[in-house]
């Protein structure tokens, strides 16, 4: 019987030590995270007023970043690297106490913000402004631009 009691209190112990809220009892960690699996860098990221990247600290390809946030809603802004403005076509929701994340692929739909009607694919609206990279394989090295591989 005391192993039972002792098996009890030990998971009661566990749940309540996995439970976190501020003094007010309320819960905490409310976060997005924004991954950037696209072709191309990103700047000006912004959600419900968190900037998340800008011109001087872009988010790379292949690379996230995660801030806390206040619950909300609101559409995704980002441009690419020159001037096009877009934004994500769904708002997206963060609710008191989630952590979140979004991810930024090639075949996501977008609209480019100052033309509404504009709904497209990023890869294909953001190639307009910064084309995708052209490789030519060579045997035993492929060549992009000016960089080449062995």
């Amino acid at each position: 019987m005391k192993k039972i009691f002792a098996i009890g209190a030990l998971i009661m112990a566990l749940v309540l030590a996995g439970c976190t809220t501020d003094d007010d009892g309320s819960d905490t960690g409310t976060s997005l995270k924004i991954q950037n699996e696209t072709f191309i860098d990103l700047i000006d990221i912004t959600w419900s007023g968190a900037s998340f990247a800008s011109a001087d600290k872009p988010l790379e390809r292949g690379k996230s970043k995660t801030m806390s946030v206040e619950e909300g809603q609101g559409y995704i802004y980002f441009k690419g690297k020159n001037t096009l403005v877009g934004r994500t076509q769904e708002l997206f929701t963060v609710s008191k106490g989630e952590q979140k994340t979004f991810v930024f692929l090639d075949n996501l739909l977008i609209v480019e913000k100052d033309n509404p009607v504009s709904v497209g694919l990023l890869k294909d609206i953001l190639s307009k402004e910064s084309p995708l990279p052209q490789l030519t394989w060579f045997g035993s090295w492929i060549r992009n631009n000016d960089t080449s591989y062995t």
